[in-house]
């Protein structure tokens, strides 16, 4: 983030890259892919620490415990209707295997026991552990949202899976997304006093428990589920549904005056693409289909703003991790929003890419927000005039990036060119730009100096000759896009507010240059 220099490059999977997780004392990040393996490395130097191994499902979903006990102890769902949960760093320990029951035993009729070797009818989207990562739920293709010990080991028997503790039924499409509360922030939020705020309405205690759950799904809903109470847990499960939040409809265009033709009103899809908590949890914030952004009260359940900004869908959403009252989202109009959810309105609107934008999140200090989109650009954007940035390259690949590797029954590999792993090629090899062509001296040498001595090593040129160029052994449908032609479409970021300092009476728009935040670059990026 500081100098906005790649670090390093981890490479060994064979498909699309699904998701990435980094685990609480960031000290590790796995990635999941559709090749049905998860790939865990060191930060920050992407030294690899494990291939796991065991879905024969695309891996949808993963996410590290927030147990300070189990830190490296990393969660994982896949279309193969399985979980599982792994030692990040030893795969000698075979994972514990979460299985639903099957139908009817789920119903209240167990058939008995069961295998980890049955074929599930359904896949999984997502999970999430719950605040102290005891437990965590996930969301499935057959409407339904299950809940899972955490806790519990199965190593009296490794081939016994787990099973649920608890279904929640009441969504009629995919349950495409889920979260505990408390987990926006890891439950860190207590800076402000927002008691003393006015006009903001009072909760009742139970709702600043951590184990409320929120789930969205493609119906164009959203339920709220609160845990029962001890004495009532019986045969009626463990979590009870609270508020089934629908989403309204959006707002009628004007018609013409009375007698004048009118116009026909087409139906509008309204899915939820993705929720999440406020970062105090007094709110609920989705992504709906037809671009807008809903909030609801969490503590009733009504709606409180339907936000209008999105010309398109938008699947990003974050909270900021300080300021309860300040959210962003991002959509595939490649615009970006800062919202102030107590009063419903824009704090500043960013148009920064003429791409989808797909993922995005607030640094953990709130000083910084990150995007990317569709074909493969990073964007920062950054507190300060970004002087310690403006030496980074636009183009930022390693010249064995796209090389061919070889890999054992293991799913270890190797590079083929150079026949060391690529993470070793990794640490001596030549910036490139999107050619695969090697910057000149002196950047080279000044490039690779902060690099590794970020990550305390000595720059020591490869004696090796090797190919530069892009690889022509590549079939042609792979080949990297012409990103050098996408210059002319890449239009200076505009800069924007400090959202920590924001005060309601700051208009939406500013001509003002001189904002603290400031557009520091936008680099290339390798799932």
């Amino acid at each position: 983030m500081e100098t906005a220099y790649c670090l390093a490059s981890c490479r060994g999977h064979e498909g699309d890259i699904t998701d990435l997780a980094v685990s609480y004392n960031n000290v590790l990040v796995a990635s999941s892919s559709n090749d049905c393996i998860i790939r865990v490395w060191r930060l920050p130097d992407g030294l690899p620490i494990s291939v796991l191994r065991g879905h024969t499902g695309a891996v949808t979903a993963i996410a590290f415990s927030p147990r300070p006990s189990s830190l490296y102890q990393l969660l994982s769902s896949s279309d193969d209707g399985t979980c599982r949960l792994w030692d990040a760093r030893n795969i000698q320990v075979p994972p514990q295997i979460y299985v639903s029951r099957p139908s009817d035993s789920a119903a209240g009729r167990n058939s008995g026991p069961s295998s980890s070797n049955n074929q599930q009818n359904h896949q999984i989207f997502c999970c999430a552990f719950n605040a102290s990562g005891t437990v965590f739920v996930t969301g499935s293709s057959d409407t339904l949202a299950r809940l899972w010990n955490a806790c519990r080991s199965n190593s009296d028997d490794p081939e016994k899976p787990n099973h649920e503790i608890d279904v929640l039924s009441g969504h009629e499409n995919d349950v495409n997304y889920v979260q505990f509360s408390g987990c926006t922030a890891a439950s860190r939020f207590s800076t402000i006093d927002i008691s003393e705020e006015e006009n903001v309405p009072k909760f009742r205690n139970s709702w600043f428990t951590y184990d409320n759950i929120v789930t969205c799904s493609h119906d164009g809903s959203a339920i709220i589920w609160i845990p029962r109470s001890r004495k009532s847990h019986g045969k009626a499960g463990r979590w009870m549904r609270a508020y089934h939040l629908k989403v309204p409809p959006p707002p009628m265009p004007p018609q013409p005056p009375r007698g004048g033709p009118r116009q026909r009103i087409l139906p509008t899809p309204r899915g939820v693409n993705m929720i999440i908590w406020s970062l105090d949890n007094r709110f609920v914030l989705a992504a709906i289909t037809d671009c807008r952004i809903c909030v609801w009260n969490a503590a009733d359940g009504s709606l409180v703003h339907s936000l209008a900004g999105h010309t398109e869908s938008t699947y990003v959403l974050d909270v900021h991790p300080f300021n309860p009252r300040i959210a962003m989202s991002a959509g595939y109009d490649g615009r970006t929003i800062v919202w102030d959810i107590l009063e419903g309105k824009p704090i500043w609107i960013y148009e920064i890419s003429h791409f989808k934008l797909v993922d995005g999140k607030f640094s953990s200090d709130g000083t910084s927000i990150i995007l990317s989109d569709d074909v493969g650009q990073l964007y920062m954007l950054n507190t300060g005039q970004g002087e310690a940035q403006q030496d980074a390259k636009y183009d930022q690949f390693f010249l064995g990036d796209y090389r061919a590797l070889i890999q054992d029954t293991c799913g270890n590999v190797v590079d083929q060119e150079t026949h060391v792993a690529p993470y070793r090629r990794n640490m001596q090899d030549l910036l490139c730009d999107s050619g695969m062509i090697p910057y000149e001296e002196p950047y080279q040498t000044m490039y690779q100096k902060r690099r590794l001595g970020a990550l305390g090593m000595e720059w020591r040129p490869s004696p090796l000759k090797l190919a530069v160029g892009p690889d022509i052994t590549l079939d042609q449908e792979f080949q990297m896009l012409p990103l050098a032609d996408w210059d002319g479409m890449v239009d200076p970021l505009p800069g924007f507010i400090d959202v920590m300092d924001w005060e309601p009476e700051i208009e939406v728009q500013s001509d003002n240059n001189d904002s603290e935040y400031n557009v520091t670059g936008v680099l290339c990026w390798r799932g």
